[in-house]
């Protein structure tokens, strides 16, 4: 069976593995790069030739590229076959620069200085009246149990409108609230205390003295006639100086120019 012209129109539709270069390519396969040091045949007066002659060497330089990662040693995963990169050789810098550390809050601060360890709470426990497993929190959680229990004592200075369930429900909300609260005050104070260097109580009083002075200020009168705050900071008002109407027209020639030049640039 003769089969030179099946092989030929295989060699004309598929390009050969196997490239021959004067000089050999240096690789990075850690970065997966190849640098090619090797002339380039170009003529710039053949647009077409150019592009042919493009293509045709960064498809060289890519089969090159992969044949020496087929070469690289592989193992076997729940994926697929992996093969693993080695250690890059050129260092690349960053994009965006090293993110900084995250502020400690205070009970972060806290549980470090007692040496307390953070332990991740299970989504499901066990109850033992009904034996089944039930979230923590959530839809039908745990910490709604006593509101779901069939028999709840009611205070004894209770009104006769007094909901137990309601009020179990009222105060569960409210610790939610203060946790949320206390929680982002901490977040706050450490950001401050991170940005700031001082005590993070002092810079939000400085801060809110910055923007009681800001909100005052931005009144037609500079806040003169604002009805003064508790402890109100005194606010220096810079008297506002009017230009003079009577004035020449190489004057207002200049005045005119100088705004121009602001807003242009020039």
């Amino acid at each position: 069976m003769d089969v030179s012209e099946v092989l030929k129109k295989n060699e004309a539709k598929y390009k050969p593995v196997t490239v021959e270069k004067a000089l050999p390519l240096n690789f990075d396969l850690g970065l997966m790069t190849v640098y090619d040091c090797n002339l380039f045949e170009k003529d710039f007066n053949k647009k077409k030739v150019l592009e042919k002659n493009l293509l045709k060497n960064t498809r060289d330089i890519t089969q090159l590229l992969v044949n020496q990662l087929f070469g690289l040693p592989t193992e076997t995963t729940d994926e697929g076959v992996m093969g693993t990169l080695p250690k890059p050789i050129e260092s690349i810098p960053r994009e965006k620069p090293v993110p900084k550390d995250k502020p400690l809050t205070r009970w972060e601060k806290f549980a470090k200085v007692k040496g307390i360890q953070k332990r991740k709470k299970t989504r499901m426990v066990y109850d033992e009246s009904t034996g089944d497993l039930k979230p923590t929190w959530g839809y039908k959680g745990m910490n709604k149990k006593e509101e779901s229990e069939w028999l709840i004592p009611i205070p004894a200075n209770a009104g006769p409108d007094h909901d137990v369930r309601k009020d179990m429900e009222n105060k569960r909300k409210e610790r939610v609230e203060k946790n949320t609260k206390r929680r982002t005050r901490n977040m706050e104070e450490a950001a401050a205390g991170t940005a700031v260097g001082k005590n993070s109580k002092a810079f939000r009083k400085a801060q809110l003295k910055q923007t009681i002075i800001l909100s005052k200020t931005s009144t037609a009168s500079l806040g003169k006639f604002d009805k003064k705050l508790e402890g109100e900071p005194k606010i220096k008002r810079a008297k506002r100086k009017t230009e003079s109407v009577t004035r020449s027209a190489l004057e207002e020639r200049e005045i005119n120019k100088s705004i121009l030049k602001k807003i242009t640039g020039i």
